[in-house]
């Protein structure tokens, strides 16, 4: 998500995947220090987007959809994650929800009520 612009990405990342992304430059050096993406500089967030790209291509993100209008205030970002017990997607914890004792993510927290 982008605050500035409010717009955003829904990318499903094979769960594999994310612990290898945790590594890059953009999360080590940046979100997970507190750091705004939208303070992040371009040469930075543009090398990130072009690995998404580059995985989208090579079959290892599942879906990608979007932009798409997101407005939303800019929440504290975890870089820990849960596997959603429905759908098996990645989700940072903070979007993790717990329904019918189950954690899941949002999408799935709206078709299990």
């Amino acid at each position: 998500m982008h605050i500035k612009t409010q717009k955003a990405l829904k990318v499903k990342v094979k769960p594999e995947i994310i612990k290898s992304a945790l590594g890059s430059s953009y999360v080590k050096d940046y979100r997970s220090k507190g750091i705004n993406a939208s303070s992040i500089p371009t040469s930075v967030s543009y090398a990130l987007f072009r690995k998404v790209f580059e995985l989208y291509n090579n079959n290892l993100l599942i879906d990608a959809q979007g932009p798409f209008d997101y407005p939303s205030k800019e929440k504290a970002i975890t870089f820990n994650y849960e596997i959603c017990q429905v759908c098996s997607d990645a989700v940072a914890q903070n979007y993790i929800k717990i329904e019918d004792g189950k954690k899941v993510c949002i999408e799935c927290a709206h078709f299990i009520r």
